[in-house]
């Protein structure tokens, strides 16, 4: 993508897939996962890459009038008519 595009911001959304398998290791080994998100983005060098991790919680992302979101927050948008996850800023 950067070849391709190398001026655009690239953003990476957390989606329900990328979380399940810690949602479920979370209730039966909490220290198994604990600090995985914090370090995530640190660990596939984000940063240097130019490239910005986008939580479950911070979506939608928005770019001016765009509002981008994974699917399963979409879900969550038509099943309560707010486009706000919880616990976005």
């Amino acid at each position: 993508m950067r070849k391709t595009c190398p001026r655009s911001k690239l953003a990476v959304l957390e989606g329900n897939h990328d979380n399940a398998v810690l949602r479920m290791l979370s209730a039966s080994a909490p220290l198994l996962v604990a600090g995985f998100w914090e370090s995530f983005a640190r660990d596939l060098d984000f940063e240097r890459l130019g490239v910005e991790w986008v939580p479950e919680t911070a979506q939608p992302l928005k770019r001016g009038k765009l509002r981008l979101m994974h699917g399963h927050v979409w879900h969550r948008v038509q099943e309560t008519g707010t486009c706000t996850a919880p616990g976005a800023p």
